[in-house]
């Protein structure tokens, strides 16, 4: 049981439980973040754990070896790279075929009022500057 801090994800100051899984039926199911409906075994990227707490040792009966410290838990990484969101959109911006361009009357005159701010907020100063 893992009790982890997911508030630079989610904005909630309260830490959430994560449960270990417990049985070996629909483990592909369960590794498959797609749906909502095991998101309380799944552990997001930038997520802090702050306590993790082995209740037993392996209890789906997974050959793998148990760390020696019961404050230690075993991790399943699900996806790497460009597979997780923010790597879906780190490939969105790199690999982008579409141009960006500033040629519309829009743009022009977003500058246009950016510049006239400028200019009177460099004149205030100026003025109150000089007094």
């Amino acid at each position: 049981t893992c009790t982890v801090d997911e508030s630079i994800l989610t904005g909630e100051s309260i830490p959430q439980i994560k449960e270990p899984i417990t049985s070996r039926d629909n483990l592909e199911e369960i590794f498959s973040i797609r749906s909502n409906q095991h998101k309380m075994h799944v552990l997001f990227g930038r997520t802090e754990v702050i306590q993790c707490i082995r209740d037993s040792d392996n209890p789906i009966g997974l050959n793998i070896q148990q760390p020696p410290n019961r404050q230690a838990c075993i991790g399943y990484v699900l996806r790497t790279g460009f597979q997780t969101t923010q790597g879906k959109l780190v490939r969105t911006v790199l690999f982008s075929s579409e141009r960006v361009t500033v040629e519309s009357k829009d743009a022009f005159l977003f500058l246009f009022c950016l510049l006239c701010f400028a200019l009177v907020a460099s004149a205030y100063v100026l003025y109150t500057g000089l007094n």
